[in-house]
């Protein structure tokens, strides 16, 4: 089986250093235009789009490259980029409608929804899902099966993948610790269904994606034909190649550079979720022994240069990398998407000396 290890790629500071960038003079849409045209040939990443919103105005968009190397089709703003762990911030926001609702609290347990999870996860809150401080092991750390699940992955049905880590035993004790992983938004996804009575797919789309405007994102199927679809790439000894599916993306959400440029639209209050939920979302994780961690419920808080910024990066072996980088109080938002596996952090960060140009 594969090995695939979904980074989160929060918004960190200290990375490791990387050639210095030369852009340092021209607009804010030029100096953009030259620092993208530069991290591409310092990341060797095939195509990449982009785009910068300030006060709720497009300020710049962009697209680079091919999105399909082999048949040189060039990246345009209607390319679909595969947005991996970004996806996990949209089902946090599909959960907590249910929470606005009364129809579910963060402190409950999850077992009392779901009761045909493994018993010892039980007692797992949803807040601690949507947190990643449930101790629940990720599916995505393994090459092999470290459970027995007794089928070809080819025959998995729905919540078939969490048999794989079913027989392990917590990591820690729930609320002591945080460690990033997919398994608890697999659970989400399970919740949200059973609460809905429908796909999450079709929840998806009625209670987030309509009310943002996102009208081409969808839900990846690989077995389905997807108009504009880019390619996914990994390289090796200075050569592109197809980067590996993964068998159990049941969740992630694929969309082009205008839709995923309104997503900033989520965080205002009002248009899916109230001010006060918003609120709850964005502040961070507070463990039993008293420690915080920069992260809400299923969205990243680091700050940038002294200012307050939420958002999720997503890749990590799957041929895609994306950062999604929210900065409030300048009414600042700075999207990426790119088709090739990039080092920790490194989407992240570009991102971030974006919105920098755009600051003052």
């Amino acid at each position: 089986m594969r090995k695939l290890v979904t980074l989160l790629m929060l918004f960190c500071a200290a990375i490791a250093a990387r050639p210095q960038s030369k852009v340092a003079h021209g607009s804010p849409q030029e100096k953009t235009k030259l620092r993208i045209a530069e991290a591409m040939k310092q990341s060797h990443i095939p195509g990449l789009a982009i785009a910068v919103i300030q006060d709720k105005k497009l300020q710049y968009t962009g697209t680079f490259g091919r999105a399909d190397i082999e048949n040189n089709v060039p990246v345009s703003r209607k390319s679909m980029f595969q947005l991996a762990s970004i996806s996990k911030t949209f089902i946090a926001l599909s959960t907590l409608t249910w929470v606005e609702q009364g129809k579910l609290r963060l402190d409950d347990a999850i077992g009392a929804y779901l009761p045909s999870l493994p018993s010892h996860w039980h007692r797992v809150s949803v807040r601690q899902l949507l947190n990643h401080t449930s101790g629940i092991t990720s599916f995505t750390n393994y090459d092999t099966l470290p459970c027995a699940v007794g089928k070809d992955v080819r025959d998995y049905k729905k919540g078939d993948v969490l048999a794989e880590v079913a027989c392990l035993p917590l990591q820690f004790e729930p609320g002591t610790d945080w460690s990033y992983g997919d398994t608890g938004f697999y659970i989400l996804v399970l919740l949200i269904e059973k609460l809905s009575a429908q796909e999450y797919k079709d929840f998806l789309r009625i209670n987030v994606f309509e009310k943002i405007g996102m009208s081409s994102s969808r839900i990846i199927d690989n077995r389905d034909i997807i108009m504009h679809r880019a390619s996914g790439y990994s390289m090796s000894n200075g050569t592109y190649y197809n980067a590996k599916l993964f068998e159990f993306d049941e969740f992630s959400i694929i969309s082009n550079i205008d839709d995923f440029a309104r997503m900033y639209e989520a965080f205002i209050p009002g248009v899916v979720l109230k001010k006060e939920t918003l609120a709850e979302m964005c502040s961070p994780t507070r463990l039993k022994d008293g420690r915080v961690v920069d992260y809400g419920l299923g969205i990243g808080l680091t700050s940038f240069q002294n200012t307050r910024r939420i958002g999720h990066n997503g890749g990590g072996g799957l041929g895609f990398a994306c950062a999604f980088a929210h900065f409030p109080e300048k009414n600042l938002t700075v999207v990426i998407l790119c088709n090739a596996d990039q080092p920790r952090g490194f989407i992240g960060e570009l991102a971030n000396e974006i919105a920098a140009f755009y600051f003052n």
